[in-house]
């Protein structure tokens, strides 16, 4: 086993444990999806595709979104992202609420990530203002 140098006792512990079971690994970023633009009224959605090949070990998605100019009407979930499996089944989201400014997810499913295209969905639902948003989406192998 490589040296994998802990920060503390208890993670030291923890990695040990973790190669025992067969889960040491580091990730690393395998694609960058930028997600920026802007939500018109009063219903939007904007649409981000990326592919996921078969076999390559791809088994994460995760997501950071900043959202500006939020009209004080559309802090009660008017604000959402979505992460869609290409079967179209919706798997991981976020929602602004109260004073929140970030949209984010972190899927891991604990297995490769489905074959096929997905989709990241930027949602505006009943807007009075017009919310811009910026950011990305990291896939890690």
């Amino acid at each position: 086993m490589a040296f994998m140098p802990a920060a503390n006792a208890e993670e030291a512990v923890n990695v040990v444990e973790n190669a025992k079971d067969g889960y040491v690994g580091i990730l690393s970023p395998i694609l960058y999806i930028d997600i920026s633009g802007d939500l018109s009224q009063p219903s939007n959605t904007d649409t981000y595709y990326f592919t996921v090949p078969s076999g390559k070990g791809w088994d994460r998605v995760s997501a950071d979104v900043l959202v500006s100019n939020i009209h004080t009407l559309d802090i009660n979930g008017d604000i959402s992202i979505e992460l869609i499996k290409p079967d179209g089944t919706k798997v991981a989201g976020d929602t602004i609420y109260g004073t929140e400014t970030h949209l984010d997810f972190n899927y891991d499913p604990g297995y490769d990530l489905t074959a096929g295209t997905w989709k990241i969905k930027v949602k505006g639902v009943d807007l009075n203002g017009t919310p811009g948003y910026d950011g990305s989406a990291i896939v890690y192998n």
